[in-house]
């Protein structure tokens, strides 16, 4: 290589940095903070992305010319070996002669001159070595800057939004109380306006005496009550003092019926609400007892599957001077079971914590309390087989008036029995508390569901045979 050839490449490697690679590469680093700092998320990132691809670019770049110089040196090492051959050779050939002998001083010339570029030469690459490694470190150093840059304005970004969601989150806190507040206002208005209706409806009669349902669930325990309240001695108190005074914890008259366009009257069903519950047709006869019934259908449930608070509530309400006399629904295990598969088949909502697997317990549970109940008080058995005018039925209209005859009784039930019938009722939309069995009531439930509870089915055919066993007896 001329010398004047590496000059020009040493030239080139000095103004390495100046070059339009190194000036797009600030650019890039500017546009990529403003964009952060000042054009959003996206944006920022599309700029970060954008700027650590032109800093690859300019580390190739530079790795490139990095390789062509080492190309350079090593041809430039080359020839600084052949100089030193040469010398070398120079040194052999002049050997030690006479100051004298021709052709000397003009070999030395040469030798010395040769020695001369040899050492300049090497200064000049370490010169070279020396600038290019400060050049690559400056480079390093600028690149963790703007990195260090970057990540802290990520960082910053970052901690804007998680400030931004605590705000939020702050300001949601804020709105569910001043929403509570207002529902619990909303709620003290309407209690009080509850209890302005409810002040009203009640006429100040309290029955003399009281029919009690204790059944199971779908027992056919709202036929039941709706055939009882069209007889012309019996109402459904509009309300729930006797419920309350009993102890239970739910709904006197169930949803899937109330409400509903057409003659209603309204009944206080749960505490401090008020719907309208059906009217429906009273049967009237001559000669009617002059006695006042009310009537009351409730489940195990409601009294928290405890058979002792239940009796402890019949013998408080019987203590305050009003009789009762308990009737009891029930079903066949099996049948009550699959009902209630069916019905939350078709209303999901509908008592939604329980599992279908679950519910043979439940019926268990339920027959077990009401023969406790009924060990301890005696009552009437009504089976849903006997709905809507069997004997039991009749058993229950010579409780309510010993003096209605046979023929009142057979026209009273048969009339009830057409004013009842499922075909005939209205039920809220999708409430799917009327619906058709399943064809196929096996004993291991749905999908074989209860395989794996079969001696709590047994158990409950076991209370159930109990029942109406003493009924019988």
């Amino acid at each position: 290589m001329s010398r004047g050839s590496f000059k020009r490449l040493l030239v080139s490697i000095r103004r390495w940095l100046p070059t339009p690679a190194g000036a797009l590469f600030l650019v890039a680093v500017v546009v990529a903070v403003a964009a952060v700092v000042f054009g959003g998320t996206a944006l920022g990132v599309a700029a970060v992305l954008t700027s650590a691809s032109l800093v690859a670019a300019l580390f190739a770049s530079a790795a490139r010319s990095r390789q062509a110089v080492e190309v350079e040196l090593r041809r430039t090492r080359q020839q600084l070996t052949r100089l030193k051959g040469d010398a070398q050779r120079l040194r052999d050939a002049v050997g030690t002669p006479s100051p004298d002998l021709p052709g000397r001083p003009s070999a030395v010339r040469r030798l010395e001159q040769a020695e001369a570029d040899s050492a300049r030469l090497e200064r000049e690459l370490s010169s070279v070595r020396t600038s290019m490694q400060t050049q690559s470190n400056a480079t390093k150093g600028e690149f963790g800057a703007v990195s260090s840059r970057l990540d802290r304005l990520a960082e910053a970004r970052r901690e804007d939004r998680q400030s931004t969601r605590d705000d939020f989150r702050a300001h949601e806190a804020l709105v569910e109380r001043r929403s509570a507040t207002l529902r619990s206002e909303i709620d003290r208005q309407m209690s009080r306006s509850l209890r302005m209706v409810i002040g009203q409806l009640d006429d100040g009669t309290v029955p003399d005496r009281l029919l009690l349902l204790v059944t199971i669930h779908r027992s056919g325990s709202t036929r039941l009550i709706d055939v009882i309240r069209t007889h012309p001695s019996v109402r459904l108190h509009p309300t729930a003092e006797l419920w309350d005074r009993l102890g239970f914890e739910g709904r006197r008259y169930p949803v899937a019926f109330s409400d509903l366009p057409g003659p209603a009257d309204l009944v206080e069903v749960d505490r401090d609400q008020v719907a309208a519950v059906p009217r429906l047709p009273t049967f009237d006869y001559a000669g009617r007892s002059s006695i006042r019934w009310g009537v009351e259908k409730t489940h195990p449930q409601f009294a928290d599957f405890d058979a002792d608070a239940m009796v402890d509530g019949i013998r408080r309400l019987e203590g305050d001077g009003v009789g009762v006399d308990v009737v009891f629904g029930v079903r066949r295990p099996l049948d009550a079971m699959w009902s209630m598969h069916e019905f939350k088949t078709r209303q999901p909502s509908w008592y939604a914590r329980l599992e279908t697997a679950a519910i043979p317990s439940w019926i268990e549970r339920s027959l077990r309390v009401i023969r406790d109940v009924q060990t301890e008080l005696g009552g009437l058995v009504v089976d849903h087989a006997d709905l809507p005018d069997g004997a039991s039925l009749r058993s229950i209209a010579s409780i309510v008036d010993p003096g209605m005859s046979s023929d009142d009784v057979t026209s009273w039930l048969s009339a009830a029995a057409g004013w009842t019938a499922p075909e005939t009722r209205r039920q809220a939309p999708d409430s799917g508390f009327l619906g058709s069995p399943s064809e196929e009531r096996v004993r291991n439930g749905p999908s074989g569901a209860w395989e794996g509870v079969a001696d709590v089915i047994t158990e409950a055919e076991s209370h159930y045979l109990g029942i109406t066993s003493a009924s019988r007896g």
